[in-house]
């Protein structure tokens, strides 16, 4: 009789013990799937609010921490600016009110160009390349060759209002592998659409 007793001790103990660990491992566990992917969400949402207010711009800042294509671009000689190495981003991109504005309350993943500002490049570029002397130098240049074996000197451009726009970053493209023919190409279409750069041959006047 005493050795059951002691039996059913053992059993009813083992049994207590089984039901402690398995209360244990169901309170532990998360409710569903779901409740750890949100709860991954909220703390992900919460690192990316707090690393877009640390982002404060100003004209001493590392612009390569975002913007690593055009800081690559300063050590690829495919690009103008390898050419320009020695220069930082605010040489150029000048406007710091703007810059300032542009970049408040962004994060890095945000962030991916300049072109939210503007490059006065008759200021800056024309600060060390003479346009006389770029005229002279391209005077015999064949780039701007339209459809009719006309030819343009691609720094010596016919008087108008529309060639009066084009600027020096309209062909050379700085941060860009992009050919500078190409590049030449595409800008002269926005206007010759047809390849053509002898005016009232498409449209009568």
């Amino acid at each position: 009789m005493k050795h059951r007793e002691s039996l059913l001790s053992r059993k009813f103990a083992a049994s207590l013990v089984l039901l402690i660990m398995l209360f244990s491992i169901v309170a532990c566990a998360p409710a569903n799937a779901g409740d750890v992917a949100q709860t991954g969400k909220e703390s992900q949402e919460e690192t990316t609010v707090e690393t877009a207010a640390s982002i404060e711009w100003s004209p001493e800042s590392d612009c390569s921490m975002c913007h690593d294509k055009e800081s690559s671009s300063f050590t690829n000689a495919e690009c103008l600016t390898s050419k320009h190495a020695t220069l930082d981003c605010v040489t150029c991109h000048t406007d710091t009110t703007t810059l300032g504005t542009v970049h408040a309350n962004t994060s890095s993943e945000g962030a991916s160009s300049l072109s939210a500002t503007t490059v006065d490049t008759a200021a800056i570029c024309q600060s060390c390349h003479d346009v006389e002397e770029l005229k002279i130098a391209t005077a015999d240049s064949i780039v701007l060759t339209d459809a009719n074996g006309n030819v343009a000197n691609p720094h010596d451009l016919p008087v108008s209002d529309d060639h009066a726009t084009v600027t020096c970053v309209d062909c050379h493209k700085m941060h860009s592998t992009t050919n500078l023919q190409k590049s030449a190409d595409r800008m002269c279409s926005t206007c010759h659409h047809t390849d053509v750069y002898e005016c009232g041959t498409c449209h009568a006047v």
